[in-house]
This record gives C-alpha cells, structure tokens and sequence, in this order.
C-alpha cells in the first residue's frame, strides 16, 4: 500500500538527491530557461533563484531559519519578486489601454548610503520607476518598487534598470516590453 503523507521521499532518495544537487550546481543555461519558463507561466522555481535553500530544507542546515538578505557579512541589494535575481530579463506585455507594472521590495543590509535607481536604454522612456533613491533606513526595512511599462507608441521596446548603492554590486534588471 502506498502511503503520500510527509515525508513522502525515504531518506535515501533524500541523500541522493542532495549529493546530485551539491555536485551540480545551477548553471546559466538553467537560469536562462527560467526566465523563459517566467515569461510563459509567470512562475519560478525557487530553488534555481536560491540554491542554498535546498540546504535549509533538506540538507545541513535543516530546522534553521532562512533569510533572503546577506549572511556573508558583506552588503548585497536583495530583490523580491517571484525571486527575482540581478541580470533577469522582465517581460512586459500590453495589449491594453492600461499599463503593465510589476512591484519589487527592495531589502538591502550593510549599506553605507543610499540606494540609487537609474534608468538607461534607447526605450527608458517606456518605463517608470517609482522612485529614483531609497534611504539607507528604508533599504534596510526594505522599500517597495513599482516599474511601469508606459510605452508612448506600439512596438517592442529595451531598457535596462541599475539599482546600485557605494558598497553594493550593481543588481540590473532588463526591461522587455511590446505593446500590441
């Protein structure tokens, strides 16, 4: 008789799945395809945006609490989006009177300033982002985001947005929209 109450996996399958994750780590191949599968299904596989969770989950540090910002000690700008991660392409479609926004909770811990959001691209101007600086304070408790995609005119149109802060990496997002 088959049993399909937790935990449905034997702890075996358990440790062999572990070992194949931790000799095979996520490649760009598999976060590209991600992106893809985003765009058709509007959603995401949390374990390619956040491989360390499997450890929290299943692995070594099973039963401790997870926490999306830094634990490195160093300054790192964390988005929230469907686990959204530097460099991913958004897509935006309209086919609409109205415009297409997506919100973001930007969190960031061990800054030493404020965080800057610039627009760049031959279609900025497609876009609008709520704002353009977060304080230090408001990074830390984290700060909604709004981008709107705002086209003028039909077509395809490419920006990109650079969320950055003095001792942060630079976290880019590409912007894709087509209006119909």
């Amino acid at each position: 008789m088959e049993h399909n109450t937790y935990p449905v996996l034997k702890q075996w399958a358990i440790n062999l799945l572990l070992q194949w994750h931790r000799q095979d780590t996520v490649s760009q191949k598999e976060r590209t395809r991600q992106e893809k599968v985003f765009t058709i299904q509007h959603n995401r596989n949390p374990f390619i945006d956040y491989p360390d969770l499997v450890e929290y989950i299943w692995g070594s540090k099973a039963g401790q609490a997870y926490s999306f910002s830094s634990s490195t000690g160093t300054s790192s700008l964390e988005m929230a989006f469907n686990s959204v991660t530097s460099n991913t392409t958004l897509q935006f479609i309209k086919n609409t009177s109205s415009d297409v926004s997506r919100v973001f909770l930007i969190k960031c811990s061990g800054l030493q300033g404020d965080v800057t959001i610039t627009k760049s691209g031959t279609d900025a101007t497609s876009f609008v982002v709520s704002t353009a600086s977060i304080t230090q304070a408001d990074a830390t408790v984290g700060k909604q985001v709004t981008i709107t995609y705002a086209p003028s005119q039909k077509g395809s149109h490419t920006a990109s947005v650079s969320i950055d802060s003095a001792n942060a990496t630079t976290f880019v997002l590409i912007l894709k929209g087509t209006n119909q």
